[in-house]
């Protein structure tokens, strides 16, 4: 019977945290449909660090795992942008563990934008004469030839 009591509490501790997470969504003016998804990668992010307890975890486990994130190619800017804003949610507001107010979250949006396809970074996987420079300038010319 005291085994049933146990069960029957932590069901109910863990019906509370989601509820409270689901208030939190409210009062952050998160659209409706999007409520169900921020729950969903707050519980997968719980569910892939069960080993730990929320109030132990650090900006380093959250770095690693926005990192993991960031890196699936089957995961879209908004979905990437929606899952460092469930975790932010989740820290600030209900964890409340003392780095989360001043981790850097606002990198999380900056890193998970598209980049722009003349962006530096991406030139080198692409086709080097779309580089557009002045063969007037010897300079320009022989960096072109170099790189």
């Amino acid at each position: 019977m005291k085994s049933y009591d146990v069960t029957d509490n932590h069901q109910h501790l863990v019906e509370r945290f989601w509820h409270n997470y689901l208030s939190i969504l409210e009062k952050s003016n998160i659209p409706k449909s999007a409520k169900k998804w921020y729950r969903k990668h707050a519980q997968m992010y719980i569910e892939a660090h069960a080993d730990i307890r929320l109030s132990a975890h650090s900006p380093s486990t959250v770095d690693k795992y926005l990192n993991a994130k960031g890196r699936q190619i089957d995961i879209a800017e908004w979905q990437f942008r929606q899952i460092a804003d469930a975790l932010r949610l989740l820290f600030c507001k209900l964890v409340r563990p003392d780095w989360a107010a001043e981790y850097d979250w606002l990198r999380w949006r900056i890193f998970s934008r598209d980049l722009a396809p003349d962006h530096p970074t991406l030139i080198r996987d692409g086709d080097t004469s779309l580089l557009v420079a002045s063969s007037s300038n010897p300079l320009i010319r022989r960096f072109c030839q170099s790189y």
